[in-house]
């Protein structure tokens, strides 16, 4: 498993700012859903792909819940607690 210093909240935030179609000039909101951002599943999984490759780190197949991907702050819980290291 990946440690929690491996992960940069601020680099976490631009990578989701870069998925997010009409992008937001203010801070984001880590409760609003990544719905409401303009983040639909296939967006989500692009947000997946390109997390993984920032961070080289991989997420565990029984980690991806519709849960881990309902907000900004969800998908952030679950990558430091469940993604482990790259190949």
């Amino acid at each position: 498993m990946a440690t929690a210093s491996k992960f940069d909240h601020g680099r976490y935030i631009e990578v989701i700012r870069r998925n997010i179609p009409f992008s937001e000039a203010e801070a984001i909101d880590g409760q609003k859903p990544l719905k409401d951002l303009g983040i639909d599943s296939l967006g989500a999984i692009r947000l997946l792909s390109e997390l993984e490759d920032e961070f080289d780190i991989e997420l565990p197949d029984e980690a991806v819940q519709e849960s881990a991907f309902g907000t900004v702050e969800s998908v952030w819980n679950a990558m430091v607690t469940n993604w482990t290291n790259g190949a």
